[in-house]
């Protein structure tokens, strides 16, 4: 799980919910996202759940969004941006500027490959 902005929480892949989901919480709303890059642009809430209120999320706000919706809706457009600024690529990968020794050690880690 990694901490964002403003005190979000972030999991990938989450054994909850499984593979294929990014989950955020923050200020005790859930909510739950396909992890994909397309799911997440389009801010495409699968399940939503307010914590505070519901802890064992009983109460799926995603299925009736009500008068949440606008307050999820603006919370999801936040986390998102959130969220591709942790998972997006800082530089284009032949930007990368490593010495000699660098480059051998992340290769006897397994994270470079061999002159490719």
């Amino acid at each position: 799980m990694e901490a964002g902005a403003a005190g979000t929480i972030w999991a990938f892949d989450c054994a909850q919910r499984g593979q294929d989901s990014a989950i955020a919480v923050e200020g005790g709303l859930k909510l739950v996202f396909p992890a994909t890059r397309e799911g997440l642009l389009g801010a495409e809430v699968i399940h939503a759940y307010d914590l505070r209120a519901d802890p064992g999320e009983e109460r799926d706000l995603a299925l009736d969004l009500g008068a949440e919706g606008d307050r999820i809706g603006d919370v999801a457009a936040r986390l998102v941006r959130d969220a591709l600024g942790l998972i997006e690529s800082r530089a284009p990968i032949s930007q990368a500027d490593l010495d000699a020794a660098d480059l051998e050690l992340f290769q006897a880690m397994g994270y470079a490959g061999k002159g490719d």
